[in-house]
């Protein structure tokens, strides 16, 4: 009893510096806004960084009534929004695929273009305020004691102010402002407004939200009309540039085609690779097969050439046939291919996709000058 009590009081008292040493600094901005936010102070290394909420969405607009409606709200990155409005049977879609691209749908119609700002602007103050506080450029001291931000975006600068307990308060911006309350503790946590109170030009827009839903992997499809055909990629071609979503960490995910490829497979080290790229045989693009631990198992090149007479030894040519993969693309710095490749099959469950094979980790040498992580699924839609 007495050791106990005394690790206690130990626990509970403050820090001194002992002779010789320094005293621990104390936190930084992030920190402190971390710990209000119940969060640590790097977002996580995985896949799933998508939000969704589910609630109600009220209109006030003018002398008119409350209009409310049932409401379901897919945030997958700063500029991709879903916003699905339904009463009575009767369904409302809204979907931003980009800072440029909109679309509308009213009940069974078909998907019309829709002008995106309004949707792009408010897509972004969304994803400022799920992440917080981990996408600001700069934090000062002045954050704590009451003072403001200025954030400056792809759509003009806005004024973030928090609250007391350290927690985004309002957000405005020119066009728009975004009151937040009703804070609410996930079961991670997490702290999150189940309140969003828009204020739009004359009209006042309320979302209260029942459920809240963090680490969702929400694949490029859910925000353009359906049955479009998935993009086709090559086998033997660089990846393209990173998207905005990458920039900012957490990567962007879609289903794509790849046609039927001829390979050589071999041992997961890689070794037998570099060769067979000088000769020509193969691209210099390698593919990791990863087991379901999240381990390579095996090595994998496209052909493009010539086989030489002899492969070397545990070397051979397979063929794949042409499939759907859902496919993960980050220009973050660090990304730990265990974690994705497991967070990539949860997202297929998610999805309703069914698996087809093991996952395919591009194995991109960090040349110092940039960072590229591509992760393939083969899937199948049941």
């Amino acid at each position: 009893m007495l050791s106990g009590l005394l690790a206690a009081a130990l626990a509970a008292a403050p820090i001194v510096a002992q002779e010789g040493g320094d005293a621990p600094p104390p936190p930084s901005v992030l920190e402190q806004l971390a710990r209000a936010r119940g969060c640590a102070p790097a977002p996580p290394r995985r896949l799933a960084q998508h939000y969704l909420f589910r609630g109600t969405t009220t209109f006030h607009i003018g002398e008119r009534p409350p209009l409310t409606q049932d409401a379901e709200v897919s945030v997958g990155g700063p500029d991709r929004l879903r916003y699905v409005l339904s009463a009575g049977g009767n369904k409302n879609v809204f979907l931003l695929q980009d800072r440029e691209t909109a679309w509308f749908r009213t009940g069974v119609g078909e998907f019309e273009d829709y002008g995106p700002a309004e949707f792009a602007l408010q897509t972004w103050m969304r994803w400022i305020t799920c992440r917080f506080p981990w996408d600001l450029a700069e934090l000062p001291g002045e954050l704590l004691d009451g003072g403001g931000l200025t954030l400056e975006g792809p759509l003009g600068s806005s004024r973030l102010e928090l609250g007391p307990d350290l927690l985004p308060r309002v957000l405005r911006h020119a066009d728009a402002v975004l009151e937040l309350s009703g804070w609410v503790t996930l079961a991670d946590g997490l702290r999150m407004p189940s309140t969003w109170s828009w204020t739009v030009g004359g009209v006042r827009q309320v979302e209260r939200f029942e459920t809240l839903e963090q680490n969702v992997l929400l694949f490029d499809r859910a925000f353009a009309p359906p049955l479009r055909a998935p993009p086709e990629l090559q086998w033997t071609g660089e990846v393209a540039s990173g998207t905005e979503s990458a920039r900012i960490g957490t990567g962007s995910s879609s289903v794509v085609s790849r046609p039927r490829v001829r390979l050589l497979a071999g041992p997961a080290d890689g070794a037998w690779h570099a060769a067979l790229v000088e000769g020509g045989a193969v691209s210099k693009v390698l593919w990791e097969w990863l087991d379901g631990r999240g381990l390579a198992v095996a090595t994998a090149a496209a052909v493009t050439g010539e086989l030489p007479a002899r492969l070397p030894d545990g070397v051979e040519a397979v063929e794949r046939a042409a499939g759907l993969y859902l496919r993960w693309l980050s220009y973050a710095p660090s990304v730990d291919a265990a974690v994705s490749a497991a967070s990539l099959r949860e997202g297929a469950r998610q999805g309703g996709l069914e698996i087809a094979g093991p996952v395919w980790h591009l194995r991109h040498p960090d040349d110092g000058r940039r960072h590229r992580s591509e992760l393939l699924l083969p899937v199948r839609q049941p």
